[in-house]
């Protein structure tokens, strides 16, 4: 997931500990406050999905018109502004810097 995603981006977590469950996960911060009344469109996504990009522990890409109904916790005052710096360092890993924004 690293490097997929920037925090705020939304993504589907299928859990199947005793009952399944899909969380509609904000990455950085947490399932969205509303994952329960979007379970049900959740899992809808991942079944019209015939395997995850992201490998096999259960993460799958979040539909737009899904991701845009997800509520942050109100404990999150913060979200990512623009891309401040791109590079490769020398051991060839890619660093990605974004500025930091109080959020509205």
């Amino acid at each position: 997931m690293v490097g997929r995603f920037k925090p705020g981006d939304a993504f589907i977590a299928v859990q199947t500990i005793r009952k399944p469950h899909a969380f509609v996960e904000l990455y950085g911060y947490a399932e969205a406050v509303n994952w329960r009344d979007l379970e049900e469109d959740a899992f809808r996504a991942v079944a019209a999905q015939p395997w995850s990009p992201y490998g096999r522990y259960g993460e799958y890409p979040c539909p737009p018109e899904l991701a845009q109904r997800a509520v942050a916790a109100n404990w999150v005052t913060w979200q990512v502004g623009a891309v401040r710096e791109r590079r490769t360092m020398p051991s060839r890993a890619r660093l990605t810097t974004w500025a930091i924004e109080p959020r509205g």
